[in-house]
């Protein structure tokens, strides 16, 4: 499995240019109903997300003045239960510390939030109104959802289950549910380990590719940028800003912003495409995969051995590298492209009704994935002992070991109250 990980790896960091960088950055496509399987019961689903449309999470010096976000027209909560503790996340942050306008770095903005509610919508159309995986009244203890500690994947999350929910009727009142704190670090990014700045220093020194890239690629695209900017910038804000190119440009991609650049969109999509080669080689490293695919995984396992699948929808709101390093295992990274905002991994539960066997069938932004399986069928089903098996061994016993941290996951249930 590894030697084919790393083969992997090596065709995804000799990407070929995307046309646009960000065309298809803004905004996943909406969930589709892509068949039911025939003498077959749908029992649970889990959603992987990224969070939606956000506000630049990285200060850049550069653009501290000419950008200007407004997030105070929208409300993301719209009824759901949740307590202080998360509406405080949404407290606009406004000075020295923040780009201008009323958001804080990193908030999901009102269109990510739309985008999110329309994802909800979606999957109720498929998952109750076609596939009737839930019933009304609805139990909300059927519901599970878990962002990462973060204000825009909590945001997200909840914009997911307004659209989710809406005009269904329900016998009590949904919530969030967390985890415990060593889960909730891991699951936050594979980046989060203590040893992660470890292995990058690793990368740097004994993988020849990795260095030869930041010396003959990334270096001189920084000098060139410095020339884009008429040389109005010191060499480290240059820095700064190629570091944040997909998180900066982005942004402004999506909303309409111009770069103020010598050549408009050619530098910063030139940038933003070999700052993805860069984080690939980074993300899709055998052991970042394990740290960060680890706590997922794990997570998930737990749900799919439940015999009694009390949970039939599971929603996991989370970030691109996160998304990154599940696909990675399985050979599913989109080539050309970063992961979307909004971008949705589906795993579904299928029981056959004949004799009660259970599988799985997985499927990323509207594409059914190829499964690792000992008996491959052709509506990508795969018997959930093989996934179970294939989960087993990309999730080492000591990975929460490996990672640097002390304890491991819990499946324990807490509301936000």
């Amino acid at each position: 499995m590894i030697a084919s990980l790393l083969l992997f790896i090596l065709a995804f960091i000799t990407i070929s240019h995307a046309q646009n960088f960000f065309d298809k950055y803004c905004a996943a496509p909406l969930p589709t109903n892509v068949g039911a399987i025939e003498g077959m019961s749908i029992r649970q689903l889990h959603l992987l997300h990224r969070h939606g449309d956000r506000i630049p999470c990285n200060l850049v010096n550069i653009y501290m003045k000419n950008l200007s976000f407004d997030c105070d027209s929208w409300d993301v909560y719209n009824g759901l239960s949740i307590g202080p503790d998360v509406r405080l996340s949404v407290k606009t942050v406004s000075g020295a510390n923040s780009y201008a306008g009323t958001c804080m770095l990193g908030q999901l903005t009102p269109q990510g939030g739309n985008h999110l509610f329309g994802i909800g919508q979606a999957l109720r159309g498929i998952y109750v109104d076609s596939y009737g995986l839930l019933q009304e009244p609805l139990d909300p203890s059927s519901l599970f959802v878990h962002p990462t500690p973060d204000p825009r994947t909590h945001q997200s999350a909840l914009s997911l289950q307004n659209g989710f929910l809406q005009n269904l009727t329900l016998s009590g009142t949904p919530v969030l549910s967390v985890q415990d704190p060593t889960f909730e670090v891991l699951w936050l990014s594979g980046q989060s380990c203590p040893n992660y700045p470890t292995l990058v220093n690793t990368m740097m020194t004994t993988n020849a590719t990795f260095r030869d890239f930041v010396v003959n690629v990334m270096t001189p695209q920084v000098d060139e940028l410095r020339q884009e900017l008429n040389y109005t910038v010191t060499l480290d804000d240059a820095w700064q800003l190629y570091n944040n190119s997909v998180d900066v440009f982005g942004s402004m991609y999506c909303h309409q912003i111009t770069p103020n650049m010598t050549h408009d969109w050619e530098g910063p999509l030139r940038y933003a495409q070999s700052k993805m080669e860069w984080t690939a080689m980074i993300v899709t490293n055998p052991t970042l995969v394990t740290w960060t695919a680890a706590a997922y995984l794990t997570a998930v396992s737990a749900f799919l051995r439940d015999p009694a699948k009390v949970q039939k929808f599971v929603e996991w709101s989370g970030h691109d590298d996160t998304i990154m390093a599940v696909l990675a295992p399985f050979g599913m990274l989109p080539l050309t492209e970063w992961v979307p905002y909004g971008a949705h991994l589906r795993t579904e539960v299928w029981q056959s009704q004949q004799n009660g066997t259970e599988f799985v069938r997985m499927i990323y932004n509207n594409e059914i994935l190829d499964l690792p399986c000992s008996l491959r069928r052709t509506d990508g089903l795969c018997a959930m002992t093989d996934i179970l098996a294939y989960y087993d061994e990309l999730t080492p016993s000591d990975w929460v070991q490996r990672c640097g941290l002390k304890a491991s996951f819990s499946r324990q249930r807490k509301a936000y109250l």
